[in-house]
This record gives C-alpha cells, sequence and structure tokens, in this order.
C-alpha cells in the first residue's frame, strides 16, 4: 500500500518521529543517571514522564525498551556489588571498637603494675634485710674494735 500523503505530511512525520526518538533518548539518559544514583526506579512511566509523551509511544520503540532493560541490569549489578562491599564502620561502632581495645590496654598496663608492686615489696624487703645485716656486720665491727 502506497502512502498517498502529500510530502510535506510525510515530512512532518518523519520529523515528528525523530524529534520524539531525541525525546526519549534525552529521557534515558537523564533516567540512567537517576537510577544508578538511587533517586529513581527504572520504568517505562518515569520515561514517558521524562520526555512528555506517551507510555505507548515508548513502547513501541523496541530500541527504548532494550536500553531500559540495560539500566535494569547496570542497577541490579550496582546493588550487589554494594552487597558484597564490606561496609564502612560507622562513628560509633568505632568508638566501640576504640573503647574495647582501650579497656584490654587498661587490664594489661593494671596487671603490669600489680606485677611491677610486688617486685618493689620483694626488693624492699631485700634491701631491709641487707640493711640489717650491715647493721649488724657494722655493729660486729664496732663491738671487736672496742
Amino acid at each position: 500500500m502506497a502512502d498517498k500523503r502529500p510530502e510535506h505530511l510525510k515530512k512532518h512525520g518523519i520529523d515528528l518521529v525523530e524529534h520524539n526518538d531525541k525525546l526519549i533518548k534525552d529521557a534515558l539518559a537523564l533516567l540512567e543517571t537517576a537510577v544508578l544514583e538511587g533517586e529513581a526506579k527504572p520504568s517505562i512511566m518515569a520515561i514517558s514522564e521524562l520526555c512528555g509523551l506517551s507510555s505507548g509511544a515508548v513502547k513501541a520503540r523496541y530500541w527504548a525498551k532494550k536500553k531500559l532493560k540495560d539500566i535494569k541490569a547496570a542497577r541490579k549489578e550496582q546493588l550487589e556489588n554494594l552487597k558484597t562491599k564490606p561496609k564502612e564502620p560507622s562513628f560509633e561502632q568505632r568508638l566501640e571498637e576504640r573503647i574495647t581495645s582501650l579497656r584490654a590496654e587498661n587490664a594489661i598496663l593494671y596487671e603490669e603494675i600489680i606485677g611491677l608492686n610486688s617486685e618493689i615489696s620483694r626488693l624492699n624487703r631485700e634491701n631491709n634485710a641487707l640493711a640489717r645485716k650491715l647493721s649488724i656486720a657494722t655493729n660486729n665491727k664496732a663491738g671487736s674494735q672496742t
């Protein structure tokens, strides 16, 4: 069936299709950015709202539906990567870890202080014993000289 419309109507139809294609491509680019940032959901309705065309106009273009599937797949992959990536500990968690390590260090230092105190008391006892021996030896020498 031959198109019997006048040339200017044929050209207008082609121009309109090209203009709508450009609108849909621009809307897909905006949607892709928004979806990957987590601000929008990838859907035909989102595209039609962004470009101002009906959802039927978007659905009629296979390449638009393919691009939408690619956007959905990219978002899904991005979410899976976020799940497998270890989360950065929060400020509160880092504080808790720091407190725990400081408590452990404090316990070690306390044990060391107790050990050093017992060492000091042992050394004081030895010093007292040596002082007594010295005083006895000094008393013996003084007693033997008289």
